[in-house]
C-alpha cells in the first residue's frame, strides 16, 4: 500500500513551505518593530528554530519516515488545542477601547500576528487529518511505530493503574 507516501509527500512538502515561511515571516517581525502587539506570538530568535524544527520533520515525512509522523501526529494533538484556546483567549485580554486604539494606530501590524495564528491552525488541522488518514495509521500499526497512551506507557516503563486500586 503505497497511497500512505504520497500523504507523507504532501504533508512533508508543506511542512518544509510553512517552516521557511516561518522563517521569513519571524525574520520580517524582527526587523520591523511595531508599537503594540496584540498577540502572544513570540518574537525572539529562538522561534527561528521552530522553523528548522518544521523544515527537519518535512524532511523526514519526504523519505517515508513512519516514525516521524507517528511522533508528529501526537505533538499535533497536544499542539492544536494551545492554537485555538490562544485564539479564543485573545478578545478578553484587552479591553474593547484597547482594540479600537491599537486598530487606529497600526491596523496591518497588529493584526498580522493573528492571521498568522489563525493560518497555523487551519495548517495544524489539515496536516492532523492528513497523518490520521487510514493509509498512514494502518502502515505506522504495521511498522509498529504508532504512539498511543499505552504505548508510551509501556515504553517510559510506567504501569497502569487497575480500577480497584
Amino acid at each position: 500500500m503505497s497511497n500512505y507516501r504520497s500523504i507523507l509527500t504532501r504533508v512533508g512538502i508543506v511542512l518544509i513551505a510553512v517552516g521557511i515561511l516561518e522563517f521569513l515571516y519571524f525574520w520580517y517581525h524582527t526587523r520591523h518593530v511595531t508599537i503594540c502587539r496584540l498577540s502572544s506570538s513570540n518574537s525572539s530568535p529562538t522561534a527561528e528554530s521552530g522553523s528548522a524544527l518544521l523544515v527537519f520533520m518535512g524532511l523526514l515525512l519526504l523519505w517515508g519516515n513512519l516514525k516521524a509522523a507517528s511522533a508528529l501526529t501526537l505533538c499535533i494533538a497536544f499542539f492544536l488545542p494551545d492554537l485555538v484556546s490562544d485564539l479564543v483567549r485573545l478578545p478578553f485580554a484587552f479591553p474593547a477601547e484597547f482594540w479600537v486604539i491599537s486598530f487606529r494606530i497600526d491596523p496591518i501590524g497588529n493584526f498580522l500576528p493573528i492571521l498568522v495564528k489563525i493560518m497555523a491552525v487551519a495548517v495544524a488541522w489539515w496536516i492532523y487529518t492528513q497523518l490520521r488518514a487510514e493509509p498512514v495509521v494502518s502502515a505506522c500499526v504495521r511498522a509498529g511505530h504508532f504512539f498511543t497512551a499505552t504505548n508510551l506507557l509501556k515504553k517510559s516503563g510506567g504501569t497502569r493503574r487497575k480500577s480497584g486500586d
